[in-house]
């Protein structure tokens, strides 16, 4: 998880070490796109909403990782 903004990545990380469960949401868009400051691994999470499934490789680190995946509905 990245983002191209410090002061937002630096946010988003406190947020989801505040919490027993992190939720992580974006849209299909985002898959393979890299920022320029790390947020967390995979591993960083715990359940990652999104409006499409994953390509392969990302939804196999996931599942490595323990987060759960989930697609939204419509």
């Amino acid at each position: 998880l990245t983002d191209y903004e410090l002061e937002e990545a630096e946010f988003a990380r406190m947020v989801l070490s505040r919490g027993q469960r992190s939720l992580v949401v974006t849209d299909h868009t985002k898959f393979g796109r890299q920022g320029l400051v790390r947020v967390c691994g995979f591993d960083g999470f715990s359940e990652l909403a999104t409006d499409q499934p994953p390509p392969p490789d990302i939804a196999a680190a996931l599942s490595r990782a323990g987060a759960r995946l989930t697609i939204a509905a419509a």
